[in-house]
């Protein structure tokens, strides 16, 4: 049976990010037929067009829904967004209601968007709200926090992690609240191993030799620690004096400033390199380049999707623990972690798999394995379509005439 799903992401699962990428496969899955998203446009830049986009997979809508798009179209010729981002955040929950009147769709997903999410929820409703949840916490004030997890204002809510949903579940407001943990996915067709040839070219195109590499993939800010993997490769040049450290990604001057300094004082100038924001085309050549990424993080983190690349490529992860990790993998399968902030524990888990040749390549294996049976596209899109069959079908019976 079609079950007609709204899903509704601020940003278009057609960008990188957390939930789009698992999402667009999704959409584009047979388990997505009925299926429709509404997603706002570019999120930058006052002389762009804010009009956004609302998608449907093909010939999946109904003619309900397409009415409901004609209408959502006509008003947003109508009136721009505006260059705000709450303005945008505004008018894009406005056309949420607008389309959800019109269309009617049994099940409605917001992605991370808490205050779209409590807008909807505290309407009388007769279709199913679940939320999509991609961070491990939001800084919610105690108020708002139990006002979202809520089982009167959702039907339910998937995470990434068992972590994330021991801290919901631990909340009174949410005692009856449905929680289900639906890991990020990964494209285990683009993120794949590369053999020694394919390793000198993908290491040709971003400048390195054949020296051992490590790599960070990432935003480049203090909360990644950045500063860590830096200070831990000065370490390992003391074992190791001819190891490299890529550092892909932007962010913020003064940090990038701050890291430039650090490399100058450890006369590291020979052994970092900052590759920028690297093209999503190139972005599988990095982990085939690398010997091991780094992933230093300093907050829990949600899933990281850099992780699972990374092990899909057969490049082992080396980093501080985080709450997901243990859905991930294990040490053996290729997710090494040490407690955070450990630099010397990190530095000594770097230099050990740099030195045994034989170990790292069994954890590449075990890293691909791992992420073929477990973190695929494929199960993915099944759980997903099961969860929102669930969430109608509950609806269904706990439905009070409104």
């Amino acid at each position: 049976m079609t079950v007609e799903v709204l899903h509704l992401c601020f940003t278009s699962p057609h960008l990188p990010g957390s939930y789009n990428r698992p999402l667009g496969q999704f959409l584009r899955s047979s388990s997505a037929v009925g299926h429709s998203v509404l997603s706002c446009g570019p999120a930058a830049g006052v002389d762009q067009d804010f009009a956004g986009r609302v998608r449907f997979t093909s010939g999946a809508a109904s003619s309900r829904m397409r009415l409901a798009l004609n209408r959502v179209v006509a008003r947003r010729e109508a009136d721009r967004y505006s260059c705000h981002r709450d303005g945008r955040r505004a008018a894009y929950a406005s056309e949420a209601e607008h389309f959800i009147k019109h269309s009617r769709p049994a099940v409605v997903v917001v992605y991370d968007d808490v205050r779209l999410a409590l807008r909807l929820g505290g309407k009388k409703r007769r279709y199913a709200l679940a939320f999509s949840q991609h961070g491990t916490s939001y800084n919610l004030t105690d108020q708002v926090e139990a006002a979202l997890y809520n089982s009167d204002t959702l039907d339910g809510i998937t995470v990434l992690s068992h972590a994330a949903r021991e801290l919901i579940e631990a909340l009174p407001s949410a005692r009856d609240l449905r929680v289900d943990v639906c890991p990020n996915a990964v494209d285990t067709d683009r993120y794949v191993p590369t053999d020694r040839a394919g390793r000198s070219v993908a290491r040709g195109m971003f400048g390195l030799s054949s020296s051992p590499v490590v790599t960070f993939v990432g935003r480049v800010t203090p909360q990644k620690g950045v500063h860590h993997a830096i200070e831990a490769v000065s370490a390992v040049r003391r074992v190791i004096p001819d190891v490299q450290l890529l550092i892909a990604g932007t962010g913020p001057q003064e940090y990038l400033d701050q890291l430039r300094r650090q490399i100058d004082s450890l006369a590291l100038a020979d052994h970092v390199s900052f590759a920028g924001p690297v093209d999503p085309d190139q972005v599988p050549h990095l982990y085939q380049a690398s010997d091991l990424m780094l992933f230093p993080t300093l907050v829990p983190e949600g899933m990281p999707l850099v992780v699972l690349e990374s092990m899909s490529a057969g490049c082992p992860v080396v980093g501080y623990s985080f709450a997901s990790g243990r859905d991930i993998a294990s040490a053996a399968e290729g997710l090494i972690t040490v407690p955070g902030g450990e630099v010397g524990e990190l530095v000594a888990a770097v230099r050990h798999l740099l030195a045994d040749h034989s170990t790292r390549a069994e954890l590449a294996i075990a890293a691909r394995e791992a992420m073929l049976n477990r973190f695929s596209f494929e199960p993915w899109c099944s759980r997903q379509a099961t969860l929102l069959r669930g969430y109608s079908s509950q609806r269904s019976r706990d439905h009070r005439p409104v």
